[in-house]
Formats: C-alpha cells, sequence, structure tokens
C-alpha cells in the first residue's frame, strides 16, 4: 500500500478547505451571500484539486488547475458588483465570462501559457473592480450625508492585496525553474497562506459589513438622461441652500439627494450640479458643513451638554463620521475646537 505524505502546505489546505465548506454551509441560506458562496466553492475545489494533483492522484489523468486562474478574475468582479450595486444573482450576460475558463481546459498541457492568460485577465478584473469602487465612492459622497459611515474601503485594501499576491506568485512561477528547492516551498508556502487569510477576512468582511451605499445603479442610470442645460448654478444652489436651511433638513442623520429631490421636485442630476458647482463640495461635505456650523454656533453659545448629543442632534449619526467631518472642514479636532472655545 502507497504511503500518503503531506507537506505543509497540503496540511494548510485541507484546514481552509474544511473552513471554506463551514462557511458555505453557514451561507448558504441567504440569496445576499450568493456570490461569496461562489467564490468559496470555487476555492475549495482548487484546493481539493491541488491536494489531488499533489499527490499524484490526478496529474497524469488531467490538468485542471490552471484553468482555475481565468475563474477567479470574474468571481471577485462578481463580488465587487453585488456590494457597490446591490446587483441581483444571474443577471443576464454574466456567464459568459466564465467562458474563457472552459475553453482553457482544452489547453491545460499549455501550463505556463494558461497561467499567462490567466494572471492577465485576473489584472483586467482587478482593474475594472477598483474602478467600480472609486465610483462608488465618488457617488456615495456626492449623494449621501452619511457617506463617511457607507464606505467599504476594506475591499480595494483587499484587491490591492491580491494584486499584490498575484504579482509576487508570478515571479516565483517564473523564477521556479532556477530557485533552491527549500526556498520554492517556502515562497509557496506563504504564498497560498497569504492568498487563504486573504480570502477569509474578505468573506468576514463582506458579512459583517453594518451598511453601504445602494443608490449608485439609480445613479448610474441617471447619467444617460439629459444633462441640466442651465448656464449658471448660482441662482439654483442658493435656492437650494434655503430651503435646506429654513427647514434643517442637515439635522436628518441619513439625509440624500432623493430626498432632496422629494423636497424640491428637482432632478437629481440638476441638483447634485448645482451643489457641485455651487458651492465647490459634494453633498456629504456640504451637508455636513451645514451640521458643523449649527454645531460651531451651539458652542459659541455655550449651548453645549455632552459634545456627542450636539453633534447627534445636528444630524451625525456617528462618532467616527463626526470626528472625520469635523477634522477636514474645521481643520482641528473636535475636541482641540472645545478647548479653544472654552479658553
Amino acid at each position: 500500500m502507497t504511503t500518503i505524505i503531506l507537506s505543509p502546505v497540503n496540511l494548510i489546505q485541507i484546514v481552509f478547505c474544511t473552513l471554506f465548506i463551514f462557511s458555505i454551509v453557514i451561507l448558504l441560506p441567504k440569496q445576499k451571500n450568493r456570490r461569496l458562496i461562489y467564490l468559496l466553492t470555487a476555492s475549495s475545489s482548487l484546493i481539493v484539486f491541488n491536494l489531488l494533483e499533489n499527490m499524484g492522484i490526478t496529474y497524469k489523468l488531467y490538468l485542471i488547475t490552471p484553468s482555475y486562474s481565468l475563474i477567479f478574475g470574474p468571481l471577485f468582479y462578481f463580488l465587487v458588483r453585488q456590494l457597490a450595486l446591490n446587483e441581483l444573482i444571474g443577471k443576464s450576460g454574466q456567464y459568459y465570462h466564465f467562458l474563457p475558463a472552459l475553453l482553457s481546459l482544452l489547453f491545460t498541457q499549455y501550463v505556463q501559457l494558461v497561467l499567462a492568460v490567466g494572471t492577465v485577465s485576473q489584472f483586467i478584473y482587478f482593474a475594472f473592480s477598483l474602478k467600480l469602487l472609486k465610483t462608488y465612492k465618488k457617488v456615495s459622497f456626492d449623494t449621501c450625508s452619511d457617506a463617511l459611515s457607507l464606505q467599504i474601503d476594506w475591499l480595494n485594501n483587499v484587491l490591492y492585496a491580491m494584486i499584490a499576491i498575484t504579482i509576487v506568485d508570478l515571479l516565483r512561477l517564473n523564477l521556479q525553474p532556477v530557485l533552491n528547492i527549500s526556498l520554492a516551498n517556502i515562497w509557496y508556502f506563504t504564498m497560498q497562506l497569504a492568498y487563504y487569510l486573504l480570502t477569509s477576512y474578505l468573506v468576514v468582511q463582506a458579512i459583517w459589513q453594518p451598511s453601504r451605499f445602494t443608490g449608485l445603479q439609480y445613479y448610474l442610470d441617471q447619467q444617460e438622461k439629459k444633462i441640466s442645460e442651465q448656464k449658471s448654478a448660482g441662482p439654483i444652489f442658493a435656492e437650494l441652500d434655503k430651503i435646506i436651511l429654513t427647514k434643517k433638513l442637515y439635522q436628518q442623520p441619513k439625509f440624500s439627494l432623493q430626498d432632496l429631490v422629494h423636497y424640491t421636485g428637482m432632478s437629481s442630476k440638476d441638483i447634485s450640479w448645482a451643489i457641485n458647482d455651487g458651492c465647490q463640495l459634494n453633498f456629504c461635505d456640504y451637508i455636513n458643513r451645514h451640521r458643523i456650523e449649527e454645531i460651531k454656533a451651539n458652542l459659541a453659545d455655550k449651548v453645549v451638554g455632552n459634545l456627542l448629543d450636539v453633534a447627534f442632534n445636528a444630524g451625525f449619526n456617528s462618532k467616527s463620521s463626526f470626528n472625520k467631518s469635523f477634522k477636514k472642514h474645521v481643520g482641528i479636532t473636535p475636541s482641540q475646537y472645545v478647548k479653544s472655545v472654552i479658553s
């Protein structure tokens, strides 16, 4: 009977495969986690095929793992789309992105070629993902007063880390013929561990993300409509500003561009344009500026109890967003400002 010896890489593969399968079972009942499940399924099945190939069980029958390099780019991209656009699962045209992976199964004997094409594919999808996240950030600040609490910057960090891992692993693959066997094994182990840990972090963050902006798709649809023909934003902005100040709309914690559409009857496109052009600020910073001005007025009038209560009454909905916004607009922290007022 042949004895199968597991390497350190095989052991962490088994551990993370078990963890990913367990996560799939937990996530399965919730539709919103479907794309996370797709990613975990692909990761765990890749681990299984890796184990089988490393132990020489399926290597001589058929080589499958190189084709996975063409799967993970689209999987990450569609997960980003779900998080940023709140996109429905199985949208028409999505499955065509996985055709190259299926076609590559016919050419897996050319391992280096398939891996090279897969790496290029991943970089392309990572670029699409980063562009979408950049749009998410801009639009959320242009349309939501609580945009600071809706950010998914952690996803940007995950993508940059994925790009770094892909580049380093590509370097490993190209240097493998000349590397010392011990160094090659340590490098491979490190890359595998980094990827599995990063995937686990992605899953945890995606599940526990408290809230996120869900109006990006609506905003992008609005971009296709007729752009305002007004030559000057000044009069429109002045009218909008008057309505917001008179009704103290900024005191609503989740006040959004769509709420302002309701109060004014104007299109979101025109309102966004008027604010951006009229005061050179995005919607979030503009609304937060009014909140901060109210806080400063209360401090000047000595109408101060708990500073955080004052901030919440002015419309902020979290301590972190209040502190960030205050320092951004005033240049110092709230506590430093209070000390300067008292002194």
